[in-house]
């Protein structure tokens, strides 16, 4: 059986389902979570814990969570992986020699300071030479990263738009 923590504690707490993705699959985890969501009360906030990834996110809204935390886009960061929406599974590895002379932004669609001041061949270099400056950037982009995504998430269901968007954000 599928080990799942759902806590109801005050009424001014939060609905919480935690530890389904590491032992299972992300199939497993949203049939769960379909499972767990028609029992927690629609007046607290619906918090999956542990999920981080984009498409991971995306779908945990999609079955009526609401709020989420990972450690997933600093992790991804101190080993020079970048959050960045044309890439495969959203990520990029600036570490790769194809950086090193790409001087366009991380992703061109975002707004975080990394990508509107700095390069791909700049943050190349500070990964190469194990400057921590590179971790901090990279940091700084995929949390705001992230935050843009649930910014859109957001914006989607208020226009009544989020199953058009869902489907042409993840492909």
């Amino acid at each position: 059986m599928m080990s799942f923590e759902v806590t109801h504690r005050d009424p001014g707490s939060q609905a919480r389902v935690g530890r389904l993705k590491t032992a299972h699959g992300e199939e497993e985890m949203f049939q769960v979570v379909e499972w767990v969501v028609p029992f927690l009360p629609e007046e607290k906030p619906r918090h999956l814990l542990g999920i981080g990834e984009p498409d991971d996110l995306v779908e945990g809204v999609a079955r009526g969570m609401d709020l989420f935390d990972c450690a997933f886009p600093t992790r991804l960061a101190r080993h020079g992986m970048l959050l960045a929406r044309r890439m495969p599974r959203f990520r990029m590895d600036v570490i790769k020699s194809v950086h090193a002379r790409d001087f366009g932004p991380v992703d061109p669609d975002c707004s975080c300071p990394t990508c509107q001041r700095y390069t791909r061949a700049y943050l190349h270099h500070l990964f190469k030479a194990g400057e921590l400056t590179g971790i901090r950037l990279a940091t700084l982009h995929n949390l705001a990263w992230i935050l843009q995504l649930l910014e859109e998430i957001r914006r989607s269901i208020q226009e009544g738009r989020f199953s058009e968007w869902k489907l042409k954000f993840l492909g």
